[in-house]
């Protein structure tokens, strides 16, 4: 792994939505689907809806609920092979936190520090990619996240 850096390009983040004509899931379903019948679950690639808001997000897929996959996985061209389900992190849009003008990386990113400090070393090691790939662009403010989660923990 290249140092100085939280950023694992075996890590993948895909938007998954259960493709059943349901407009609702719970966190169980997609986690039993991901497990059990990955067909019947569309994957789009976060890049194409990284900074969109939740109205649009909502519009696009036509649904009341999102989970981002983090997962390992490598491409060969076009064609992306997912190796294991690491991380399904669950967003309810009808959570009262959460505003229509809201960009969809910040709710994953509001999510993620509040799970942080309670997650498994695997988990946090998804999530500190996700910050630095996605939201703060550097090893250096990734760290600084961190360490100031790991400071509101201790209070």
């Amino acid at each position: 792994m290249k140092e100085n850096t939280y950023d694992v390009p075996a890590y993948k983040f895909f938007i998954v939505k259960i493709h059943d004509g349901k407009r609702e899931h719970s966190v169980n379903e997609y986690t039993y689907s991901l497990q059990n019948n990955p067909n019947c679950i569309l994957r789009i690639p976060f890049e194409d809806v990284d900074g969109l808001t939740i109205h649009e997000v909502k519009g696009l897929l036509d649904t009341s609920d999102i989970a981002l996959l983090g997962c390992i996985a490598y491409a060969v061209g076009t064609i992306v092979f997912q190796c294991s389900v690491t991380n399904v992190f669950y967003v309810d849009f009808k959570d009262v936190n959460i505003k229509e003008d809201d960009t969809i990386d910040k709710v994953f990113e509001r999510q993620m520090e509040k799970n942080y400090t309670g997650a498994d070393d695997t988990a946090n090691r998804m999530m500190r990619c996700y910050f630095e790939r996605y939201q703060d662009k550097s090893y250096e403010k990734t760290r600084q996240r961190i360490l100031s989660l790991m400071m509101k923990n201790k209070k």
